[in-house]
């Protein structure tokens, strides 16, 4: 279990860059944007127009 030593710059690399969810918005590491867009689409497509009501 060392993946994470074998190449030190290059996820680190990706955690630099910042996007945008084209969901609901925030801004995320790509690494991490593209587990969050899959729960966000799945979230939006399960609650249909609730999904920007943050109240």
């Amino acid at each position: 279990g060392s993946e994470f030593t074998s190449s030190p710059r290059g996820d680190k690399a990706a955690y630099d860059i910042l996007r945008r969810c084209s969901q609901c918005g925030i801004l995320l590491p790509l690494p991490i944007l593209n587990q969050h867009q899959e729960k966000c689409r799945w979230l939006a497509s399960s609650k249909g127009k609730q999904v920007r009501n943050f109240s």
